[in-house]
């Protein structure tokens, strides 16, 4: 037993001194760690004042890029309205020529439907006239308005598309600034 006891007991100091030795090597380690993180705080001041720098700069692009998006926003929306504003008009005077027609065609058949008086007198002729007057100015108005529309339909699409592309250059831009600050 006493034998045993004496085997432990150098196990022991044997294990003591093993300890102490990698003790040591912790502490040394450590020294070497502080001194590399004060390195590396020192490096990293200047990484991150870049950073914050770079990320200034994409704020503020991001910033003006917002405000021009509004602002082709905003256009678009008003080219939009004055297109659907022409369109109504349009539409009216669509529906002012049918009418126009449907009274021509009575004037052309020169009976009225009702009465079955003739429409032949020079006041019924001049009637049919004006009619038709009527008729080929409103179709001109017509045709002018719906070069009006196309030209401001070209108009909200090009809006649109800047729209569009500034969106995309901020979402890259937010994406970046996003990295930029995973970065810090």
């Amino acid at each position: 037993i006493k034998d045993e006891r004496r085997d432990i007991k150098m196990d022991i100091v044997s294990f003591d001194a093993e300890l102490n030795q990698i003790l040591d090597s912790i502490a040394s380690v450590r020294g070497k760690l502080n001194t590399l993180l004060e390195e590396s705080k020192s490096a990293n001041k200047s990484k991150i004042q870049e950073l914050k720098d770079q990320l200034v700069t994409l704020h503020e692009t991001v910033l003006d890029m917002e405000a021009n998006r509004k602002r082709e926003e905003d256009a678009m929306n008003a080219f939009n309205k004055e297109y659907n504003e022409k369109r109504t008009e349009a539409g009216d005077l669509k529906r002012e020529i049918d009418y126009l027609n449907k009274k021509l065609k009575l004037y052309e058949s020169g009976h009225c439907p009702t009465c079955e008086t003739k429409l032949t007198s020079d006041w019924h002729v001049k009637q049919k006239d004006q009619f038709s007057e009527k008729i080929e100015s409103t179709t001109d108005d017509i045709k002018s308005i719906k070069a009006q529309m196309d030209a401001l339909q070209d108009k909200v699409s090009d809006a649109r598309d800047a729209k569009l592309d500034l969106e995309g250059q901020i979402r890259e831009n937010k994406f970046t600034m996003k990295q930029l600050k995973d970065e810090l």
